[in-house]
């Protein structure tokens, strides 16, 4: 039993090779560490949704919830989330299903995905393993092993010795790095309203960029594809991202190139750095309007 836990704990590197980044440690339970982060709430059952939601509300975790892991998926490729949480009977796909497929994919090699389930034996722990998931919380959700499951898996700091940041402080914070917040409140002469709409207009209007230019360039539509990727590189400055602005201008340059190369090098950062600028301007309006 001690060995086998012991496995579940330190991940999936021995169950083919999955999530191989072992969990940040925390010395200090401080679960207000986990204000902010997002995950992904994978449930079929609308009791055990609400009190899932509930809990993880209460220490202000962003939370999407689907009903079954082809949903899951689903979710997966149009939002970044910091964990998944999986219930394992569902209908349509079920929780090892849904968990294997995601691990066929490079990208989410490293997602943590808990298991949620209401069997507590050793081989269904086992099971979760198996399927690529990185640990198991029991039900009924017992709040102090769910937070720190997520702490563990996680790691996110938004507190900083002890004490709440300010909005302005948060500004500095390296969370939001691949944002400068104060850049681009400078950028609206200080205005804080119009700053917070020109935020969430991009979320809305660019969140899925991505995947607009590769849905256009896989058709043969380079314009179309170019199009987005002009207005993008426009906005990404607005917003406060240099390094967002560089790594479509990039991406453009090489739309333009004739002939289209076969392979762009840099799509890869093109996705990742947009979810990251994404989920750094989600956590920082969630802030804002939490100080209101």
């Amino acid at each position: 039993m001690a060995n086998e836990r012991a496995l579940l704990i330190a991940g999936c590197e021995q169950s083919g090779g999955f999530c191989t980044d072992s969990p940040k440690i925390i010395e200090k339970q401080d679960y207000n560490q986990l204000r902010g982060i997002k995950v992904l709430l994978v449930e079929d059952n609308m009791i055990n949704q609400e009190v899932a939601s509930s809990i993880l509300s209460g220490k202000e975790i962003i939370t999407v919830v689907v009903g079954n892991g082809q949903e899951a998926l689903a979710k997966l490729e149009t939002e970044h989330f910091d964990c998944v949480l999986m219930d394992i009977q569902m209908p349509v796909m079920d929780g090892y299903e849904a968990a294997r497929s995601i691990r066929k994919k490079n990208k989410f090699q490293n997602l943590p995905i808990l298991a949620m389930t209401a069997n507590a034996l050793v081989s269904d722990e086992q099971a979760a393993v198996a399927a690529g998931m990185n640990g198991h919380i029991p039900k009924p959700i017992d709040r102090d092993i769910l937070f720190r499951e997520l702490l563990k898996w996680t790691g996110k700091e938004y507190y900083q010795e002890g004490k709440e940041k300010t909005l302005r402080d948060r500004e500095k914070d390296d969370l939001t790095d691949i944002v400068d917040m104060k850049a681009s409140l400078k950028r609206v002469g200080g205005d804080h309203a119009l700053h917070e709409r020109i935020l969430r207009t991009f979320v809305q209007k660019h969140r899925k960029d991505y995947f607009r230019a590769v849905a256009f360039i896989n058709d043969g539509d380079i314009k179309a594809a170019l199009d987005i990727t002009h207005s993008l590189k426009g906005v990404a400055l607005v917003v406060g991202s240099d390094r967002l602005h560089e790594v479509v201008t990039d991406f453009d340059t090489k739309l333009s190139s004739i002939p289209v190369p076969s392979k762009i090098s840099c799509l890869q950062d093109f996705e990742k750095t947009l979810d990251e600028v994404v989920l750094a301007i989600e956590n920082f309006l969630q802030h804002s309007a939490q100080e209101k």
